[in-house]
């Protein structure tokens, strides 16, 4: 409603930041984590966990994306 936000994610072999308009707010570490190339890919989930029901209230679902940045930290 009041217009776009900023998303980030920084991904380092073994740690994922997120960002929310320039602010952390969630760090995942773990052998799980990819440490190879990927591709980034945007959804808009709209359904539960385990098969619960959907929510007819929350359609319409809209998720516009205004543009994608993507940088290569530099190896140290």
């Amino acid at each position: 409603e009041e217009g776009f936000i900023t998303v980030g994610l920084l991904w380092l072999p073994g740690e994922l930041t997120f960002y929310g308009n320039g602010e952390p707010f969630w760090t995942w570490k773990g052998e799980r984590v990819m440490s190879v190339p990927a591709y980034i890919q945007f959804q808009n989930q709209i359904g539960g966990w385990e098969c619960d029901p959907l929510d007819a209230a929350r359609f319409p679902s809209d998720f516009e994306i205004d543009y994608v940045r993507v940088f290569q930290k530099d190896q140290d």
